[in-house]
């Protein structure tokens, strides 16, 4: 990476990945589609070229960092709708176990009353 002046840590953010995940991709880790697509955008260059020549030879075109504010901008909106999206599932559930203790809890409560008044009577 030493020749594009950019570090892993700015790729990282570039693409809306973290560190780890440009690491494992350097280390020979090959990305998804989408990702592979986006680091092309990022370098000016094709698939291809990524997957057939040393990525550390790649310098980062000015088109290709300008594609990659748009889809730094849309990486953004996909982590933050994944986290929404984590977020709603976490309060449904949540939602759901009260919903189940409050049937719980009319149970004991119709019990509860039932053996009152059974006692009422008993002692009437």
């Amino acid at each position: 990476m030493e020749a594009t002046n950019m570090s892993q840590v700015e790729l990282a953010g570039r693409l809306g990945l973290t560190h780890a995940a440009v690491h494992n991709y350097l280390a020979g880790r090959v990305p998804k589609a989408d990702i592979l697509i986006e680091i092309a955008n990022v370098f000016g260059v094709s698939v291809d070229d990524l997957l057939h020549k040393d990525v550390a030879a790649l310098s980062p075109s000015p088109a290709g960092l300008f594609a990659t504010d748009a889809g730094m901008f849309l990486a953004d909106l996909r982590a933050d709708l994944a986290a929404v999206d984590g977020e709603l599932r976490e309060a449904e559930s949540k939602l759901k176990k009260a919903k189940d203790r409050l049937g719980v809890a009319k149970i004991i409560a119709e019990r509860l009353e039932s053996i009152h008044k059974l006692n009422v009577k008993r002692t009437g």
